[in-house]
């Protein structure tokens, strides 16, 4: 299922509104994140304005070049920006591991975005003015990492630790769920409902190399 909600047969990211009924298992997924970190807020999270933006990566450390990469980045409401030039952080931004393999997720505590751009980013002022920590959570199957929506985080290829040659030919899943609380993020529609399933991508003889090597 994540094979087929993640690049390149997905382009986005997909939501889930608080008050709608999942119609396949990743979005019951994404539906039981959202519930577990809502679940006994106060105020009420309001269901109707609220639910999981949702996604799949999938990592291939040697399909294709750099395709390992999940460089550093902030989570926001991508339509906002691009249209309005707007930064629209998620409340809670989740990552949940489906495999053992590939690159550890790096998160940047209390470095935020500070300039209305983008292009700039710093240390929260209640935390100073230098990055004093990092978290580097490493692939878990199972392992469920929460941290606030505004914070710098990535998983570059190079925190992927080989423990042997064949590792170099590892298969890094991870289910991503942000948390939106009284704002939908634009440009973001509902997943579609499951057809058969199909073939994992690890299964077919397909070989991608990009760029592609020069003509004989």
């Amino acid at each position: 299922e994540c094979h087929r909600a993640a690049w390149p047969l997905a382009s986005g990211s997909f939501w889930l509104p608080a008050d709608a009924s999942p119609t396949n298992p990743l979005e019951e997924l994404a539906a039981k994140i959202f519930q577990f970190h809502t679940a006994g807020a106060k105020p009420a999270v309001d269901h109707s304005t609220s639910g999981a933006e949702w996604w799949a990566n999938v990592s291939r450390g040697a399909a294709i070049a750099s395709h390992g990469d999940i460089n550093l980045h902030f989570d926001k409401d991508e339509a906002a920006y691009s249209d309005y030039g707007l930064i629209v952080h998620p409340l809670l931004s989740t990552i949940t591991y489906l495999s053992d393999e590939g690159a550890a997720t790096l998160v940047l505590p209390h470095v935020v975005l500070n300039a209305a751009d983008g292009s700039e980013y710093t240390r929260s002022e209640a935390a100073g003015s230098e990055v004093a920590s990092a978290l580097l959570v490493p692939p878990s199957t199972g392992r469920h990492v929460c941290f606030d929506g505004r914070w710098l985080h990535g998983a570059p290829a190079g925190y992927h630790v080989r423990q042997s040659t064949a590792d170099a030919d590892y298969c890094r899943i991870t289910f991503c769920v942000n948390i939106w609380v009284g704002h939908k993020p634009g440009r973001c529609a509902r997943f579609p409902v499951s057809s058969p399933p199909t073939p994992p991508l690890r299964s077919l003889p397909v070989r991608l190399r990009w760029p592609p090597p020069p003509p004989p």
